[in-house]
């Protein structure tokens, strides 16, 4: 009985031999390769060996560019979409709660704590939580509102928030 066998060089030596693997179908075993893989009588067809395709089939196989460190290639124009518009919201919070009212509604918020002492609280929910931010901190969020309530542990804490509508 015979066997087949193929090297995987994985390691680099030669003696690294594995049995190659079959499928049976119906009453006959077929040697278990690639989908891309085929022989035509005494010929080996390998068809979409490709690095992209842009519906991946054969007829649609291109080649990508790029520099012998793997770096790919573009050509055309590339198109970079604003993420949007920076305001400045700063002010003082005090212990009771205020609203910060956004000129529309936003994508991004940063809050920085500028005070030295006191601890900022702000809420995205009308005052049902609040988030603290401890003196020199800042809270980064990505959200979708059009406003936030904030109030500091003792009046007169200063307070920064950037935003990118």
């Amino acid at each position: 009985m015979a066997q087949l066998w193929g090297n995987l060089k994985e390691t680099g030596k030669p003696s690294n031999w594995k049995p190659l693997a079959c499928i049976k179908v119906g009453d006959e075993y077929l040697l278990k390769v690639d989908t891309e893989l085929s022989l035509d009588g005494a010929t080996l067809n390998i068809d979409n060996l490709k690095i992209a395709s842009t519906d991946q089939t054969v007829a649609n196989s291109n080649y990508i560019k790029t520099k012998a460190d793997g770096t790919v290639y573009v050509e055309g124009s590339v198109t970079i979409t604003s993420s949007g518009i920076p305001k400045h919201y700063n002010g003082i919070a005090n212990i009771a709660s205020a609203t910060v009212n956004f000129a529309g509604t936003i994508k991004h918020v940063q809050i920085e704590n500028m005070d030295g002492t006191k601890d900022l609280y702000v809420s995205f929910d009308s005052g049902s939580n609040w988030r603290t931010i401890q003196p020199g901190n800042i809270l980064d969020v990505d959200c979708a509102i059009a406003s936030l309530d904030i109030s500091a542990s003792a009046d007169g804490a200063n307070y920064e928030i950037l935003t990118v509508e």
